[in-house]
């Protein structure tokens, strides 16, 4: 499991289990999913989701390796010099958007599961950004978008924000996925409302650039999304129950039924 919450254990409920500081949720790679344990219930991603209505992300394995050595230099697993040379430019870069930002991190790649609507998803930061649009023109690492009335920012209390780590930049599934992102938050941090979403794009060359997606419209479109998945996952079930011979599930009868 990723970075745990720092204020205390978390407890939700999922299909009548107790999520709390004794489970687990698990991501299998290949198969884009999750699994809770020790319940062993199987749980989609939000990619899977997305991909089901033809907007999944592609994820180099680049962004994997970037996004690793990102998480084990902000836990202290190992030091800037550490990493390895072909991806220390690229910690460079997020360094400079931490330092930039003034970012303090409550979750770090922590896996967030909406239990209500049962997906989960990984975002790579959790937690507030405390400073203004820092950079300068000709440092290591500057913000590109300086469209500053799109932030909310209080120097006392912070923004609460969800971030997304990438090195390939943006792609049409990126709002609908951190709305998701979003969503799960909302329910599986107790009294935690991430106030903007943002994908960071680190490059090679030690410099960033970010988008802050604000559209409500992300949100309906994933939940759309999620209608489809579980349209077509119940469609396949059916067609397996008649390939196996076995009887359908009883239908509740309509209003007025007689």
């Amino acid at each position: 499991m990723g970075g745990r919450d720092i204020g205390g254990a978390m407890s939700q409920k999922f299909h009548g289990h107790k999520f709390d500081g004794t489970h687990d949720i698990i991501y299998d790679r290949k198969s884009r999913s999750y699994r809770l344990l020790p319940i062993g219930r199987n749980i989609p991603s939000a990619d899977k989701i997305l991909e089901a209505a033809g907007f999944g992300r592609e994820e180099h394995q680049i962004d994997i390796d970037v996004r690793e050595a990102c998480d084990q230099v902000d836990m202290g697993q190992v030091s800037h010099a550490e990493v390895k040379p072909h991806l220390q430019m690229y910690v460079t870069a997020w360094l400079g958007f931490s330092k930039d930002f003034r970012a303090c991190w409550r979750f770090i790649g922590e896996h967030v599961l909406h239990s209500e609507l049962g997906y989960a998803c990984t975002p790579s930061r959790i937690g507030y950004l405390f400073g203004e649009l820092g950079g300068k023109p000709g440092t290591s690492a500057r913000a590109e978008n300086r469209d500053e009335s799109i932030f909310p920012f209080s120097k006392r209390r912070g923004t609460s924000a969800i971030v997304e780590i990438t090195t390939t930049g943006a792609s049409y599934s990126a709002g609908p996925w951190l709305a998701a992102c979003q969503l799960a938050c909302i329910e599986h941090v107790h009294y935690f409302t991430p106030e903007i979403r943002m994908l960071v794009r680190l490059d090679g060359s030690g410099r960033y650039s970010f988008a802050v997606y604000v559209d409500d419209s992300d949100k309906d479109f994933f939940l759309g999304a999620l209608e489809k998945y579980r349209r077509r996952m119940e469609g396949w079930r059916e067609k397996l129950r008649r390939w196996l011979g076995l009887p359908m599930p009883k239908q509740m009868p309509t209003e007025g039924a007689s």
